[in-house]
């Protein structure tokens, strides 16, 4: 079940999670990353990163996806809330250290939050596939590149979100 704000059903975590994507609305693109996360003997993910400010000075809001952004349809996927990473991984592949296994960049580019509602926001996602960096002047998706249009929404507070594909008016695909 999806819990919007006046449900009062939603946790602090989630809370602070919707005001931190509220303070970007319609911002200037924000640097994403999508990294495959290896753990040893553990589930292998993405970690789905963006920053929390237009100028990636502060921590990055992190999901656990199942999948790459690029397989996420609009029957939805659930995904997971991880707290805030350091700005550092916008730029890191290698081992993580303390048995925590290993990234490698999926993706790179920029997320636009084109809207927020109670129930949830649309955003934009322009991708460059491997190791190219997408730090082109508009955040474009330069060669290799797609644009994703999704919709993230709070599902199973306090870590539990679903993401979806949409089409550009903001429906599901």
């Amino acid at each position: 079940m999806i819990r919007t704000p006046g449900q009062g059903g939603q946790s602090e975590a989630a809370k602070a999670t919707m005001t931190a994507l509220d303070a970007v609305v319609r911002s200037r693109p924000l640097r994403a990353v999508e990294l495959a996360h290896h753990v040893p003997g553990g589930t292998d993910h993405i970690d789905w990163m963006f920053a929390a400010d237009p100028d990636a000075t502060g921590p990055l809001i992190t999901f656990r996806l199942p999948c790459a952004l690029a397989s996420i349809d609009g029957r939805g996927r659930a995904i997971t809330r991880l707290p805030d990473h350091r700005v550092r991984y916008l730029d890191y592949e290698g081992d993580l250290g303390a048995g925590r296994g290993s990234v490698r960049r999926v993706s790179s580019g920029w997320v636009t939050i084109d809207a927020s509602s109670a129930g949830g926001f649309d955003l934009t996602a322009y991708r460059r596939d491997g190791a190219g960096h997408g730090h082109g002047e508009h955040g474009g998706a330069g060669g290799g590149g797609a644009v994703h249009h999704l919709r993230l929404e709070p599902d199973d507070p306090p870590r539990g979100w679903r993401l979806f594909a949409r089409t550009i008016d903001g429906s599901r695909v």
